[in-house]
């Protein structure tokens, strides 16, 4: 794998910087490279709904960095950060996404993003996050900074000290609680996965028992409080 090709930081020299959006709505994607396109320095030089596509366009035109959204398709953004950064170390990554929260911050941050910033902030810190991670600096929002250290001195969903789902279940199953708890069904998953349902149902399974839930609603309930807070009842 090529790595992708050094920024440069000089647009007096015309040189641009070359952004892949990955994002699974059209009209999302839409507004992240309406917001780029107006910096004279940069230049979104491709669109992806999912992951594959998205890694065809990087290695046909790899980018200078990568904004990546959490929710996508046929395995997820935060696996499909994981493959990024194993095959492309050097590649800077951006997240951008619907989580505005310190778990999910925190959990990008570990698989190699450079930066983590909310969709409801997009608007006014995406182009400031993009040079700092083109400069090579880690962004996160002041506030968002703050709350995942006020999480670590409190205890309070800190992913290496606290027994919590990220510790008990496989990546795999982890996802699979995740999508229970933004609503997807059991088909819509399978779907999103490429798997079957009934692959579905049996990390349902396997969820319940790891997690002590005796049925589906216990299950429901707590992904629900899981992917709006990071915790589980």
């Amino acid at each position: 794998m090529v790595d992708p090709p050094t920024p440069s930081h000089d647009s007096s020299q015309g040189r641009v910087h070359r952004i892949l959006v990955v994002d699974d709505h059209p009209i999302v994607r839409e507004g992240l490279s309406a917001l780029i396109a107006r910096e004279p320095d940069m230049i979104v030089s491709g669109e992806a709904g999912d992951p594959a596509s998205a890694w065809t366009a990087m290695e046909i035109d790899p980018p200078d960095i990568l904004v990546l959204d959490l929710v996508l398709p046929a395995g997820g953004g935060l696996e499909f950060l994981r493959k990024v950064r194993r095959e492309w170390p050097l590649l800077p990554v951006l997240v951008v996404t619907m989580h505005g929260d310190a778990f999910h911050a925190e959990r990008s941050l570990q698989a190699g993003a450079n930066g983590f910033v909310s969709k409801a902030d997009a608007t006014r810190k995406l182009v400031k996050a993009i040079r700092a991670v083109l400069a090579g600096d880690l962004f996160l929002s002041g506030e968002m900074a703050k709350q995942i250290i006020a999480a670590r001195i409190k205890g309070d969903r800190t992913l290496e000290e606290k027994e919590s789902p990220t510790d008990i279940l496989t990546p795999r199953e982890l996802e699979v609680f995740e999508k229970v708890g933004l609503g997807r069904s059991s088909r819509d998953i399978a779907a999103e996965l490429g798997v079957s349902q009934k692959t579905i149902e049996s990390h349902k399974e396997n969820i319940k028992a790891k997690l002590s839930l005796p049925d589906a609603s216990a299950l429901a309930h707590s992904a629900v409080r899981w992917v709006a807070t990071g915790q589980t009842p």
